[in-house]
Parts: C-alpha cells; sequence; structure tokens
C-alpha cells in the first residue's frame, strides 16, 4: 500500500459512516485508506468489462469550522482527503478519447460536469459538492503600493475569490461517467452537515430566494468587478488629489 508505515499492524476496521479502513499501528500510530467503497465491489463481473461506475458512497455537506492549533513540523501530521463525494470507476484499459462526469440534481439539471482521469484500472474524481464556478475576474492593473507584482504575458491577475460557485444541497443526485461512446450512471446521496443547526428546508429556502442559483453567481461576479472598478477609480482619484496637494503645498511654501 501506498506510504503504508513500515510497523506490525494489530487493528483493522471500515469506519462506518465514512467507509474507511482505518488501520492501527503497533507504533501507537494509525494509517487510513480513504473510501475502499470501489475495493468492496470490484468483483469479477466488473473486472472483466470495458468500464463501470462504482455505486458511491454516501457525501456529507461539511462546513469548515475553525481548526486547533498545530504545531509546526510536527511528525504526527496527517493529510486530510479532499472535500466532496468521491466517484471512483474502473476502465479495463485507457481509452482512446476523454472521460467526463456529469453531475445532475434530482430534477435532472446539471449542476456540475468534472474532466476524469482515464488510467487503467480504479479511477477517482472528487467533486467539491458546488456547482459550476462563475466567469474568472482578471485584474489588469497591480495592488495599490505592490507595483512589484507581475501581471504575467497577458497582463492580469486572478482577483481574490476571483470565481464563486456555489455549494450544492443535501439530496440525491445522478452521476453519469461517459467514456468510450457509452454512459454509466449511479444513484450519490448528499447528506446534511450533521454539526449544523439549520435544515435542509432552510438550505433549500436559501436557494429558492435567489441566494444559492448560477444567476446570482453571474451577477455577484459582477459586483465584485463593479467593485474593483469603483476601487480603481477612487485611487485614481486620490492620486491626483494627492499630486495637486503636494503641487499646492510646494507653491505655498
Amino acid at each position: 500500500m501506498t506510504n503504508m508505515p513500515a510497523a506490525p499492524m494489530y487493528g483493522l476496521v471500515v469506519q462506518e459512516n465514512f467507509n474507511d479502513l482505518v488501520v492501527g499501528t503497533y507504533g501507537r500510530g494509525y494509517w487510513i485508506l480513504d473510501d475502499v467503497t470501489p475495493l468492496q465491489q470490484l468483483t469479477s463481473e466488473v473486472v472483466a468489462s470495458t468500464a463501470h461506475l462504482f455505486e458511491p458512497r454516501d457525501a456529507y455537506r461539511f462546513h469548515e469550522i475553525t481548526s486547533p492549533m498545530d504545531m509546526p513540523n510536527d511528525p504526527s501530521e496527517g493529510q486530510d482527503p479532499p472535500y466532496g463525494a468521491s466517484i471512483n470507476y474502473w476502465l479495463a484499459s485507457e481509452p482512446e478519447g476523454d472521460a467526463t462526469i456529469r453531475i445532475a440534481n434530482a430534477s435532472g439539471e446539471t449542476v456540475r460536469t468534472l474532466d476524469g482521469t482515464t488510467y487503467a484500472g480504479i479511477n477517482r474524481v472528487v467533486w467539491d459538492l458546488e456547482g459550476e464556478p462563475s466567469t474568472q475576474i482578471k485584474l489588469r492593473t497591480t495592488p495599490l503600493y505592490a507595483d512589484w507584482v507581475d501581471l504575467g504575458e497577458d497582463r492580469w491577475r486572478p482577483a481574490p475569490r476571483g470565481r464563486t460557485s456555489i455549494l450544492q444541497p443535501p439530496g440525491t443526485y445522478s452521476v453519469t461517467l461517459s467514456v468510450g461512446g457509452q454512459e454509466y450512471t449511479q444513484s450519490l446521496t448528499v447528506l446534511k452537515d450533521p454539526n449544523s443547526e439549520g435544515s435542509e428546508a432552510n438550505i433549500h429556502t436559501q436557494l429558492a430566494s435567489g441566494l444559492g442559483d448560477s444567476c446570482t453567481t453571474s451577477r455577484r461576479s459582477w459586483k465584485i468587478k463593479e467593485m474593483l472598478m469603483r476601487s480603481l477609480r477612487l485611487r485614481s482619484s486620490w492620486t491626483e488629489s494627492s499630486s495637486l496637494s503636494r503641487r499646492n503645498s510646494f507653491r505655498c511654501g
């Protein structure tokens, strides 16, 4: 196994909520293999097939919380898996074309399209539970008091949070793998964060009120652009007024 420590292993358990294989070592440490679902579903029929989309485990719509302070260079510090829903599929061999994964909600509306890997064997792509990102906001100027920032050959830099997207609500989604001219579909369940005090009804009401649709995402991007333009105009006005003040002060002196 990749990066498995060289130590005796006396404990093996599959975590019931996330279906992760947890290995306890004699060195009082533990090692986790994230989401063993594809290994559990890898039958002889799957291996004999050209392609197969495994049934995904449930995904939790977690929200980030403040983490405890980590000590620098902590040898016991682990690495968390990517946030979202893991989508696993089998390919008997590397296909000639690309692999595409489409996520659709219960209404059949496509909320996200992902590029998949095309390795022979088990492939994994993680959906971050967000919809399609908005258009990229490009800044054509350097930051104030930071003229040394390189804008690159195309003379632009990305804005902070230059792309925005909406975290999709809990519910049932369909996952469709398109590869080799064939399509394979499985159902995916997204669960509410169990630590959240809000209800699923609250989340759907928020989205229905226009706070979470794709149009609002685009409008939010344009508002950011307008805010940046106002900032640039204020910067220009400040520069002109400062220059005028310096000239007036020189004349008065």
